[in-house]
């Protein structure tokens, strides 16, 4: 893989990332029927939905993600600590309501917790206090991926069950994410997006040898109903989205079917879209889209920045 294709990949799947994120948020907890009343076909970036959002704006989950890769960068490396300061100051800037999982760190470590105190502090959390642990550790959960390489795995997988479980501790959880972030850092080498990458990404998951295994539904062999909302479970979700990967062509339409899903829309579409986006490198990505969404010249500063490392 030359330079080029090297840098428009990873700005392809950040910034990918993002303008998925924003053409889902309006979707989010939305049926596909509503979905396809109200919107139309998702051909332009649209605002309003249940988080009153503005055109090109990104929801929480592609924000988090944001912050995550930003710390890489300014801590040299992973560091639990780094990400969670720069998720909670972008928070500070959020003001829509705080995934239930998320509020609950918040808060313990607002109340003098410590970072690696969290897993633990969440499992003794009472059941159902916690009402919605949240989607957005799978978005975050990428972040690992542009500073690693898929192999030895060991490495990205510790990064990221760290990173999902600050906020959402369990085993699926970490299984989903551990294998979205080993699929797209191979996508970042270089990979194709075949089918053979996504069996290299299951043998690296057994081989990281920290208990994971793949545990998603074979999306060679199943696709979602398109009348049923994308599941908010962290294997269906991730499931759902491989599925429409590799069922669709190309970046626009892989993202417009996603978020036309609905459920958590803007996971499932910021998912979709850094993982269409590295495999189809940035120039896939509608200008009329991105152009709209603001965090783009910082999303592509930060991945050309990481491109230059992996190099």
């Amino acid at each position: 893989m030359n330079e080029e294709d090297r840098k428009s990949r990873f700005v392809g799947s950040l910034v990918g990332g993002l303008v998925g994120c924003a053409v889902g948020g309006p979707c989010v907890w939305m049926s596909p029927s509503q979905v396809r009343i109200k919107y139309a076909g998702l051909e332009e970036l649209i605002g309003g939905g249940q988080l009153g959002l503005r055109p090109g704006e990104i929801t929480d989950k592609g924000g988090l993600l944001l912050a995550v890769v930003e710390s890489l960068l300014s801590a040299g490396g992973y560091d639990l600590e780094a990400s969670i300061r720069a998720q909670l100051a972008w928070l500070e800037g959020w003001d829509r309501e705080v995934e239930g999982g998320v509020a609950e760190a918040r808060l313990f470590l607002e109340n003098g917790g410590k970072p690696a105190e969290l897993p633990e502090h969440l499992k003794s959390v009472p059941l159902g206090a916690v009402t919605d642990p949240g989607t957005s550790p799978l978005c975050r959960s990428l972040g690992p991926a542009y500073w690693f390489p898929p192999s030895p795995p060991r490495p990205l997988c510790e990064a990221v069950i760290q990173e999902c479980s600050w906020s959402r501790p369990g085993e699926e959880i970490r299984t989903a994410g551990a294998f979205l972030a080993l699929f797209l850092s191979l996508l970042l080498e270089g990979e194709p997006l075949e089918e053979k990458t996504y069996r290299k990404a299951e043998d690296l998951l057994v081989e990281a040898d920290l208990g994971l295994y793949p545990m998603l539904t074979d999306p060679f062999s199943w696709a979602p109903h398109p009348d049923h909302p994308t599941p908010r479970e962290p294997l269906g979700l991730a499931s759902s989205v491989f599925s429409l990967l590799f069922r669709k062509k190309g970046y626009e339409e892989t993202v417009r079917t996603v978020a036309g899903l609905g459920g958590p829309a803007d996971t499932a579409a910021c998912l979709a879209g850094a993982l269409a986006g590295a495999g189809g490198g940035a120039e896939r990505i509608p200008e009329r889209w991105w152009r709209r969404v603001r965090e783009v010249p910082k999303a592509r500063h930060l991945a050309l920045k990481l491109a230059e490392r992996r190099a």
